[in-house]
């Protein structure tokens, strides 16, 4: 129920802070200089996130999502802000692995690597991959994880990182290998697994907007 609760409580905070980033943002168009640097002191995401901090600490892991996306508009020093980055991913990895949407995490963490030692950023990707509660996030995890492996300056590393890319390889990429299984939604609204239609024939369409 308090999980119900917390997303209806995500919906309308995002709808909040929209509006407020909008009108925020309407007034940084109108203006030039000294202006613009008085108004990215008060960014709309100061006065939003404890509240998203708070949903989050409540159960909420999309919320730490949000914090993520918005961390920089808090105007930090790189060492803050880093400090903040790392304590919201090991709180999302401690809390959150087994989420559906945890593989976007796996993704994003990534990207945002710039803010964490390499050391840390590779013991939470072979966290992740070992805890991820959907097959996809811990194939990713796996992948970046190896990948990363594989560019270390220790032979040692590198050589595990050679190895587990080649176990990836034949596990998911080579002719007859086990799909890996998703879960997605029909154009009516219901929902589906790859494995449901295990046995069949299953055309796959990609496809995207750039």
């Amino acid at each position: 129920m308090r999980l119900g609760l917390a997303r209806e409580d995500l919906a309308t905070l995002d709808k909040q802070y929209a509006e407020a980033y909008a009108a925020w943002k309407a007034r940084f168009d109108a203006v030039e200089g000294r202006e613009r640097s008085a108004l990215r002191k008060i960014h709309p995401t100061h006065e939003f996130w404890e509240r998203y901090e708070a949903l989050a600490k409540s159960g909420e892991g999309r919320a730490y999502q949000w914090m993520l996306e918005h961390a920089r508009d808090l105007g930090l020093k790189r060492s803050e802000r880093s400090e903040i980055v790392q304590r919201i991913y090991a709180a999302l990895l401690e809390e959150h692995a087994d989420a559906d949407w945890f593989i976007e995490i796996v993704s994003r963490i990534v990207r945002d690597s710039r803010y964490l030692e390499p050391d840390a950023l590779n013991r939470w990707l072979d966290t992740a991959r070992q805890k991820a509660g959907t097959p996809m996030a811990r194939a990713l995890a796996t992948l970046k994880y190896a990948q990363a492996l594989s560019k270390s300056a220790d032979p040692a590393q590198a050589a595990r990182g050679t190895k587990l890319l080649a176990e990836y390889q034949k596990q998911y990429l080579s002719p007859g290998a086990m799909a890996i299984d998703f879960q997605a939604h029909t154009v009516d609204g219901g929902s589906f697994k790859l494995s449901d239609y295990r046995g069949k024939v299953v055309l796959l369409d990609f496809f995207g907007f750039w």
